[in-house]
């Protein structure tokens, strides 16, 4: 009987360490699902997080013109242009495919879109860089281009902008042509106006001046390059194109016209002294 018993106990014994066993391997399965699961999760993550990243490169801002402006002493550079903005993007100026390192107190050296156009001389580079390229005289510039690189940060992808041409802005001598019946005004400003701001002009005709009310050049400046065709009345330029009509009806000679910066002490930035009047044929 005692035999008996033995034999049960040990049966149920062995019956119960089978069952553990096979709760402890489901256990041990269970827990290597999970882990392989939440490391699968993770990778996904991963790879998620590198696909959009390698998807999102740095798009190319555009270059609308480049003027290389003569100017007594040191010649100028205006590069207008349109920034493709975004987070962590960063620009810089080509000159002929090769990176511009300005000075430190230059806008040029950190770049933003707000710096439109981008003004720059010979003397705003640094020349002690071995890199840099050698930015040219407006007397020397042939087939040259220049170019703008966008730089995302966060993934490091570049894209460069349009290439385009520099036009060179020779110092002959500015100019004013009043059209009296198209009621426009073509304006050759050698040396250009670079900085838009407030502007009177002066009118001599028969040597007699008479002035005119401040007028806002922002809007010129920033949408054109010399010479430029405005009308009278869009740009409030309607008194100094009154004073020309008024000098033609009245047979008078229109000796020059000067134009005041009054931002800056009304100080004469440019004398006008080839002015024509374009009479509508009799």
């Amino acid at each position: 009987m005692m035999k008996k018993l033995n034999s049960k106990g040990q049966g149920a014994l062995e019956y119960l360490l089978i069952i553990g066993g096979v709760v402890l391997v489901a256990v041990v399965v269970v827990a290597l699902l999970i882990g392989m699961s939440s490391e699968n999760t993770e990778n996904s993550k991963q790879q998620s997080k590198e696909f959009i990243a390698s998807t999102d490169v740095a798009l190319p801002s555009t270059i609308l013109s480049v003027v290389c402006k003569e100017k007594a002493g040191n010649d100028e550079y205006v590069v207008k242009w349109n920034a493709t903005h975004k987070e962590g993007y960063e620009y810089t100026v080509l000159f002929d495919d090769k990176p511009i390192i300005f000075l430190p107190d230059h806008s040029g050296f950190e770049l933003t879109p707000a710096d439109n156009p981008i003004v720059f001389t010979i003397a705003d580079y640094d020349t002690s860089q071995g890199s840099n390229p050698i930015v040219s005289e407006c007397s020397s510039i042939g087939s040259q281009t220049i170019s703008i690189k966008t730089t995302n940060t966060e993934n490091d992808t570049t894209s460069v902008s349009n290439r385009v041409f520099i036009k060179s802005q020779q110092l002959v001598g500015s100019s004013l042509a009043f059209n009296l019946e198209a009621n426009n005004l073509t304006i050759g400003l050698y040396p250009d106006i670079t900085v838009g701001g407030s502007y009177q002009f002066v009118v001599y005709a028969n040597n007699v001046p008479r002035q005119t009310e401040g007028v806002e050049f922002n809007t010129i400046v920033d949408q054109f390059d010399s010479p430029y065709n405005l009308s009278c009345s869009e740009y409030g330029l309607n008194k100094l194109c009154d004073f020309l009509r008024e000098a033609n009806d009245n047979e008078q000679i229109v000796n020059k016209i000067e134009i005041i910066d009054l931002d800056q002490s009304n100080a004469v930035i440019s004398t006008i002294i080839n002015v024509g009047i374009i009479a509508p044929p009799k």
